[in-house]
């Protein structure tokens, strides 16, 4: 069975949904605690080392329909930098036929997974992306429209735990930038910038000074740290999405057939008027905005439920 024939095999079950994914996940550790420790039920890593090429037609098909049956609650991006990345720069002028290759890969990734994103939040869900500090992904247009939309972190990755794979193993630093759709995704990523009390290791091949060097290639992988500290984010995010919905859920009027019980008159009563008050009060709230969202009138303390 060719893995096109496996996809259209696979789409004809329906699920009940997913609480999270990822994309260009390498290894897939994020998802793969998130299943055992947190006990969350997890879906396929779109990525090529596991024969799921993003560049091709069929297999991005495949993604949409599966993000479209599945609806995963939160979806975790790397996509490919190398195109974007502060240090591929020297390469447009030093080396500009690996520098367009690069690009070839990397602005289609970038693009499909700004369309990713912004599926998600029409859809409700959320989203986290993560690419070296100073990527131009950002700067593409799908990525643009979402920036406003977006929760920003950065965070240098020598504070967890990415150091060089053999002697002398010295910290390296490399700073990440995340954007997420939901405040929880990013939570446990700040304040780790680095705190300079230690040397690092540099990246590529050379080095303008005595320090050691470290494979770019061997750098590409999250240390196990910022896997557990977005898994966590992640669990929190999904449970904020819980604590929403049951809360709505306990907040809908009486069926009719119970419009004769007397508590439950009481209590549509002042449920009605609660949430006369806070439309009244709070435009963002009449409108089902989020309710992180800046424009609630009642700050981010409140804890309405949008």
């Amino acid at each position: 069975m060719s893995m096109e024939q496996a996809y259209v095999y696979r789409s004809k079950f329906e699920q009940d949904g997913i609480d999270c994914m990822e994309m260009f996940g390498g290894k897939g550790t994020t998802t793969y605690i998130l299943s055992k420790h947190h006990n969350l039920k997890t879906g396929v890593n779109f990525e090529l080392t596991v024969g799921i090429d993003l560049l091709k037609e069929d297999d991005v098909r495949y993604l949409f329909a599966y993000i479209e049956r599945n609806k995963p609650k939160v979806i975790l991006m790397a996509p490919v930098c190398k195109g974007y990345s502060e240090w591929g720069h020297p390469n447009r002028r030093i080396n500009h036929d690996a520098w367009l290759a690069s690009r070839r890969i990397s602005v289609p990734l970038a693009k499909l997974s700004g369309k990713v994103a912004k599926a998600q939040v029409d859809s409700g869900r959320h989203f986290l992306v993560e690419q070296p500090q100073g990527s131009g992904l950002f700067q593409e247009k799908e990525w643009t429209e979402l920036s406003d939309l977006c929760y920003p972190v950065t965070f240098d990755q020598c504070m967890v735990g990415l150091k060089m794979q053999q002697h002398p193993w010295w910290p390296v630093k490399k700073p990440a930038e995340c954007r997420a759709s939901h405040p929880s995704l990013i939570a446990f990523l700040q304040n780790l910038r680095c705190s300079g009390n230690h040397p690092h290791a540099h990246i590529g091949k050379w080095s303008d000074d005595d320090r050691p060097t470290a494979r770019s290639s061997e750098m590409q992988v999250w240390p196990l740290e910022p896997c557990r500290r977005i898994a966590a984010g992640v669990v929190e995010c999904i449970m904020s999405m819980s604590n929403s919905v049951k809360t709505y859920a306990a907040r809908k009027k009486p069926d009719k057939d119970d419009k004769n019980d007397p508590k439950r008159k009481v209590t549509a009563s002042n449920n009605s008027a609660d949430d006369h008050d806070k439309a009244a009060v709070c435009p963002a709230y009449k409108g089902h905005i989020r309710k992180t969202d800046d424009r609630h009138t009642r700050g981010p303390e409140s804890n309405f439920v949008m």
